[in-house]
């Protein structure tokens, strides 16, 4: 086996080193403990950290001003007067320095460290920091990302080292490396050098949806807590963001993405962002994209909406996000958002009750559902922008467009996905776009009749109209959509051909989801053209938590198969008992894939037309 290039290893060792910041106070504090490739954050009922793996932790006032880090053997259990210390089941032990600051400490876990629930303490200068929860587990595999986030493209090479990626893509058959931490302890002196050998047997690797043969999983040759898993590439696969993900221990890593084509080294997207895009968005250039949209107008009455069990979700799709890496923080920003939520859907309840008089409103903790003598209306909408400063949400982004035939997960806090430590490393930021000006105003034509779509907003047109199929569905058709052209966006036509309905076809059929099992979805293979997307969400409130999966596919399949692979990373409650008698809430659905239908225009280097097509069920997951 070779040695990782000493370039490489320092970079694994950095990874993540924080923009040095002045401490303003001398009080030590320890925000959140963290496996230092993944960013899982380590609590009782959460991920956990690995006897033998490298984890961060953040804070205030860790370390000196300036970063210090480890240059050689023997690792020290003290850095410029930072040292950490683990206690578990009543047995305290002396962390593994990596490297300290004032903002982010990093070391390794020995592998001695007691398995079980403890506190972790920081000490800088003499004086302790708070006791920070922390949970000790055999084995939590984090894989490194290129963007030190836990998102997007992982760290991961060929056998010579070389980073794989959009233009260096792998092949079917070939070797790749996953770099990572977290698969277990070792026998020998952490400290002294790195301890090379295979760890465990029970290492699965899912590349897509497939399986793939493993050659080694185990400690580096290179650093001490760095771990190294080789494996095959399966054939079938292909894409430039394929989801991938490792299992060992039962437990599963984060899902980062690697890019495969099926010959030479340029990757394809069969769906969702072209790769000219994405290099455009993580050069800091901006990227001027237009989107058409034909939604339901009362899609909200449409979904099942419980307060207390949907509110992880609500947070997702408004990509919400606390401040700081603070307890109070969290769970300050989660009380907020329940509010938001909870006056929302006041609104929304007044509102619709002065439309339907008479008809009796639901709880706040019932579902809301539209009434069936309203009349049934579409709205169509369209937005063009200058994005701008989007290159710290690209791994973000990336992490929740699977490729077609793949599923990823994304697991979040309750304050939300880490989107705030990513927004501020861009500095000076001011905002994420422009409005551009596609004419005064929009017209639509063809199955929806002649409407003109108004301006409602620098860069915004949208109109409404009646569905005249019974079933309440978008009568099919072909619903163009033409602009005059403007100061920022040329004279366009953009088509959307509407067929069949998005039918889930075996709704009624599924009870619960059974994370042991594979869970298949089917719908109306009739629909041919373009892609859907299968998705799901559940919550844990003990590990304030939540996670979503999202899976492509054609809609000429017809069917999809979420691997239990994948349903076993989603976060469920902890004290469901070994018997999993009371399962946790749930939800699974099933929805046109947004970046399906295309279409051009001067002036803009990405155009999306799209039927916002959403069905869902609440279903328990065990």
């Amino acid at each position: 086996m070779k040695r990782l290039p000493i370039c490489l290893s320092l970079s694994f060792l950095a990874s993540a080193i924080p923009a040095v910041l002045h401490s303003q106070s001398s009080v030590v504090t320890v925000d959140a403990v963290m496996n230092s490739a993944s960013y899982m954050p380590s609590a009782p009922g959460r991920f956990g950290i690995a006897q033998g793996s490298m984890f961060v932790v953040f804070g205030s006032n860790l370390g000196p001003d300036v970063l210090e880090v480890i240059h050689s053997f023997p690792l020290p259990l003290s850095l410029a007067g930072t040292s950490v210390q683990v206690a578990v089941e009543g047995s305290a032990v002396d962390a593994i320095m990596i490297y300290t600051s004032a903002r982010q400490v990093a070391a390794v876990l020995p592998s001695k460290t007691p398995v079980g629930d403890g506190t972790l303490t920081v000490t800088y200068g003499g004086v302790p920091s708070n006791p920070s929860p922390i949970k000790v587990v055999p084995s939590a595999f984090g894989i490194y990302t290129v963007s030190q986030t836990g998102r997007g493209p992982g760290a991961i090479t060929d056998p010579d080292y070389r980073v794989n990626g959009m233009h260096f893509s792998a092949n079917p058959g070939e070797t790749l490396n996953i770099w990572g931490t977290g698969l277990g302890p070792v026998n020998g002196d952490e400290r002294a050098g790195p301890l090379p050998g295979g760890l465990r047997s029970d290492v699965q690797v899912l590349v897509g949806t497939k399986l793939a043969t493993l050659k080694y999983a185990g400690r580096s040759g290179c650093c001490t807590g760095l771990d190294q898993i080789a494996f095959d590439v399966p054939s079938g696969v292909e894409g430039c963001f394929v989801p991938l993900a490792v299992r060992a221990g039962g437990v599963v890593s984060n899902f980062a993405s690697v890019s495969i084509a099926s010959r030479g080294r340029e990757c394809a997207m069969p769906a969702g962002i072209p790769v000219a895009a994405l290099e455009t968005v993580a050069a800091g250039g901006i990227l001027r994209v237009g989107g058409i949209g034909l939604v339901r107008r009362h899609l909200l009455g449409a979904i099942p909406f419980s307060i207390e069990q949907n509110v992880a979700a609500a947070q997702f799709l408004t990509a919400l996000d606390p401040g700081s890496w603070t307890v109070q923080a969290v769970r300050q920003n989660a009380r907020q958002m329940r509010e938001r939520v909870r006056q929302a859907v006041r609104v929304y309840k007044q509102k619709r009750q002065q439309r339907i008089s008479g008809k009796q409103m639901p709880s706040n903790r019932q579902s809301i559902r539209p009434a069936q003598a309203e009349p049934a209306e579409e709205t169509i909408a369209a937005g063009f922008v200058g994005a701008r400063n989007l290159a710290p949400l690209l791994p973000h982004l990336i992490a929740t467009i699977s490729a077609v035939g793949s599923c990823s997960v994304l697991v979040c806090t309750f304050g939300g996905c880490g989107l705030s430590a990513a927004l501020q490393s861009t500095p000076g930021n001011r905002g994420f776009g422009s409005p551009l000006d596609a004419g005064r105003e929009l017209t639509l034509s063809g199955a929806a009749g002649l409407l003109a779509m108004s301006g409602a907003g620098a860069g915004v047109y949208r109109t409404h109209f009646t569905l005249t199929d019974p079933s309440g569905q978008l009568s099919p058709g072909d619903y163009a959509v033409t602009g005059p052209g403007g100061a920022d966006v040329g004279p366009f036509t953009a088509h959307l051909i509407v067929t069949e309905p998005l039918t889930w076809t075996n709704k009624d059929a599924l009870s619960e989801v059974d994370r042991s099992q594979d869970l298949s979805i089917t719908w109306n293979a009739s629909r041919k053209n373009g892609y859907v997307v299968v998705g799901g969400v559940t919550t844990s409130h003990t590990a304030d938590s939540f996670g979503v999966f999202v899976c492509g596919e054609s809609s000429a399949k017809g069917t999809f198969t979420v691997p239990s692979f994948v349903l076993s990373a989603m976060p469920l409650d902890q004290d469901l008992g070994a018997s999993g008698s009371s399962p946790a809430s749930g939800t699974v659905f099933l929805a046109v894939h947004p970046f399906s239908n295309t279409f051009t225009a001067p002036g803009l280097d990405l155009g999306y037309f799209s039927e916002i097509s959403l069905d869902l069920k609440e279903l328990p997951f065990r």
